[in-house]
Protein backbone atom coordinates (compact mmCIF):
# COMPACT_ATOMS: atom_id res chain seq x y z
CA UNK A 1 0.00 0.00 0.00
CA UNK A 2 2.84 2.36 0.88
CA UNK A 3 4.51 1.64 -2.47
CA UNK A 4 1.28 2.42 -4.34
CA UNK A 5 0.89 5.73 -2.45
CA UNK A 6 4.49 6.64 -3.18
CA UNK A 7 4.06 5.86 -6.89
CA UNK A 8 0.85 7.92 -7.10
CA UNK A 9 2.66 10.79 -5.36
CA UNK A 10 5.51 10.67 -7.89
CA UNK A 11 3.27 11.07 -10.94
CA UNK A 12 2.58 14.80 -10.35
CA UNK A 13 6.27 15.35 -9.58
CA UNK A 14 7.31 13.77 -12.89
CA UNK A 15 4.71 15.85 -14.70
CA UNK A 16 5.97 19.05 -13.09
CA UNK A 17 9.59 18.20 -13.95
CA UNK A 18 8.73 17.68 -17.62
CA UNK A 19 6.65 20.88 -17.68
CA UNK A 20 9.55 22.85 -16.17
CA UNK A 21 11.82 21.93 -19.04
CA UNK A 22 10.30 24.35 -21.50
CA UNK A 23 9.48 26.99 -18.90
CA UNK A 24 13.14 28.00 -18.55
CA UNK A 25 13.53 31.74 -19.04
CA UNK A 26 15.94 31.31 -21.97
CA UNK A 27 13.44 29.36 -24.11
CA UNK A 28 12.79 31.37 -27.29
CA UNK A 29 15.56 33.81 -26.29
CA UNK A 30 18.93 34.26 -27.94
CA UNK A 31 21.55 31.97 -26.42
CA UNK A 32 23.96 34.13 -24.39
CA UNK A 33 27.70 34.12 -25.05
CA UNK A 34 29.78 32.17 -22.54
CA UNK A 35 33.42 32.63 -21.59
CA UNK A 36 35.13 29.27 -21.03
CA UNK A 37 38.23 27.30 -21.99
CA UNK A 38 38.71 24.79 -24.73
CA UNK A 39 40.43 21.59 -23.64
CA UNK A 40 43.83 23.02 -24.66
CA UNK A 41 43.41 25.68 -21.96
CA UNK A 42 42.78 28.60 -24.32
CA UNK A 43 40.12 31.08 -23.22
CA UNK A 44 37.28 31.23 -25.71
CA UNK A 45 34.09 33.21 -25.95
CA UNK A 46 31.60 30.57 -26.85
CA UNK A 47 29.11 32.06 -29.32
CA UNK A 48 26.52 29.47 -30.36
CA UNK A 49 25.41 30.99 -33.64
CA UNK A 50 26.10 30.61 -37.30
CA UNK A 51 26.22 26.84 -37.08
CA UNK A 52 25.39 24.66 -40.06
CA UNK A 53 23.02 22.68 -37.80
CA UNK A 54 21.31 23.05 -34.43
CA UNK A 55 23.32 22.52 -31.26
CA UNK A 56 22.81 20.75 -27.97
CA UNK A 57 24.69 22.66 -25.26
CA UNK A 58 25.10 20.39 -22.25
CA UNK A 59 26.17 21.73 -18.86
CA UNK A 60 27.64 18.87 -16.85
CA UNK A 61 30.39 17.64 -14.49
CA UNK A 62 32.30 14.40 -13.93
CA UNK A 63 31.14 14.29 -10.29
CA UNK A 64 27.48 14.37 -11.42
CA UNK A 65 26.37 10.74 -11.82
CA UNK A 66 23.36 11.54 -14.10
CA UNK A 67 25.70 13.61 -16.29
CA UNK A 68 28.13 10.73 -16.66
CA UNK A 69 25.31 8.25 -17.35
CA UNK A 70 23.87 10.31 -20.22
CA UNK A 71 27.19 11.18 -21.91
CA UNK A 72 27.41 8.01 -24.10
CA UNK A 73 23.89 8.69 -25.30
CA UNK A 74 24.88 12.28 -26.21
CA UNK A 75 27.91 10.92 -28.05
CA UNK A 76 25.54 8.86 -30.22
CA UNK A 77 23.59 12.03 -31.09
CA UNK A 78 26.83 13.79 -32.02
CA UNK A 79 28.00 10.80 -34.03
CA UNK A 80 24.78 10.75 -36.04
CA UNK A 81 25.60 14.31 -37.16
CA UNK A 82 22.23 16.09 -37.06
CA UNK A 83 23.30 18.21 -34.08
CA UNK A 84 26.49 19.84 -32.91
CA UNK A 85 26.91 18.57 -29.33
CA UNK A 86 28.79 20.89 -27.00
CA UNK A 87 29.52 19.88 -23.41
CA UNK A 88 30.63 22.51 -20.90
CA UNK A 89 32.19 20.89 -17.85
CA UNK A 90 31.69 22.55 -14.45
CA UNK A 91 34.42 20.53 -12.77
CA UNK A 92 37.09 21.93 -10.49
CA UNK A 93 39.89 19.97 -12.17
CA UNK A 94 40.45 20.09 -15.93
CA UNK A 95 42.69 17.01 -15.86
CA UNK A 96 39.78 14.96 -14.49
CA UNK A 97 37.68 16.10 -17.45
CA UNK A 98 40.44 15.25 -19.93
CA UNK A 99 40.78 11.79 -18.37
CA UNK A 100 37.00 11.28 -18.61
CA UNK A 101 37.01 12.23 -22.32
CA UNK A 102 39.93 9.90 -23.07
CA UNK A 103 38.54 6.96 -21.07
CA UNK A 104 35.11 7.33 -22.69
CA UNK A 105 36.64 7.65 -26.17
CA UNK A 106 34.43 10.65 -26.90
CA UNK A 107 35.29 11.78 -30.41
CA UNK A 108 32.24 13.71 -31.62
CA UNK A 109 31.33 15.95 -28.70
CA UNK A 110 33.02 19.36 -28.48
CA UNK A 111 34.18 19.75 -24.87
CA UNK A 112 34.77 23.00 -23.02
CA UNK A 113 35.80 23.67 -19.44
CA UNK A 114 34.31 26.24 -17.07
CA UNK A 115 35.90 25.84 -13.62
CA UNK A 116 33.20 25.57 -10.96
CA UNK A 117 30.62 26.60 -13.59
CA UNK A 118 31.30 30.26 -12.82
CA UNK A 119 30.24 31.42 -16.26
CA UNK A 120 27.99 28.74 -17.73
CA UNK A 121 25.74 28.08 -14.73
CA UNK A 122 25.25 31.78 -14.08
CA UNK A 123 24.81 32.93 -17.68
CA UNK A 124 22.58 29.98 -18.62
CA UNK A 125 20.71 30.06 -15.30
CA UNK A 126 21.41 26.36 -14.90
CA UNK A 127 19.77 25.43 -11.62
CA UNK A 128 21.17 21.90 -11.65
CA UNK A 129 23.14 19.39 -13.64
CA UNK A 130 22.85 18.09 -16.24
CA UNK A 131 20.97 20.74 -18.15
CA UNK A 132 20.95 20.75 -21.96
CA UNK A 133 19.89 23.61 -24.23
CA UNK A 134 18.62 22.91 -27.74
CA UNK A 135 19.80 25.87 -29.79
CA UNK A 136 18.67 26.44 -33.37
CA UNK A 137 20.96 27.61 -36.19
CA UNK A 138 20.10 31.24 -35.45
CA UNK A 139 21.19 30.86 -31.79
CA UNK A 140 17.73 30.82 -30.23
CA UNK A 141 17.04 28.38 -27.41
CA UNK A 142 14.16 26.16 -28.52
CA UNK A 143 14.00 23.71 -25.63
CA UNK A 144 15.70 23.06 -22.28
CA UNK A 145 16.18 19.49 -21.09
CA UNK A 146 16.48 19.20 -17.31
CA UNK A 147 18.18 16.20 -15.76
CA UNK A 148 19.52 12.98 -17.24
CA UNK A 149 18.04 11.98 -20.60
CA UNK A 150 18.22 8.96 -22.83
CA UNK A 151 18.93 10.84 -26.03
CA UNK A 152 17.76 7.90 -28.14
CA UNK A 153 14.36 7.65 -26.42
CA UNK A 154 11.22 8.22 -28.48
CA UNK A 155 10.22 11.20 -26.30
CA UNK A 156 13.53 13.02 -26.78
CA UNK A 157 13.83 12.10 -30.46
CA UNK A 158 10.39 13.58 -31.10
CA UNK A 159 11.60 16.95 -29.76
CA UNK A 160 14.93 16.76 -31.60
CA UNK A 161 13.29 15.85 -34.91
CA UNK A 162 11.18 19.01 -34.80
CA UNK A 163 14.35 21.11 -34.91
CA UNK A 164 16.59 19.00 -37.11
CA UNK A 165 17.75 20.72 -40.29
CA UNK A 166 16.13 19.14 -43.33
CA UNK A 167 18.44 19.07 -46.34
CA UNK A 168 17.03 18.73 -49.82
CA UNK A 169 18.37 15.76 -51.77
Amino acid sequence: MLLKSLFIGLIPLLFLTSCFENKHELVYQRMPNIKSQNMRGETVYFKPHGFDKPALVNVWATWCKPCVVEMPSLEKVAQKGDYRVIAISNDTNKQRVQDFIREGAYKNIQFYYDAFGRQSRQVLKASGLPMTFLVDRDAYVQHVFVGEKNWQSEEVQKILNKHKVKFDD
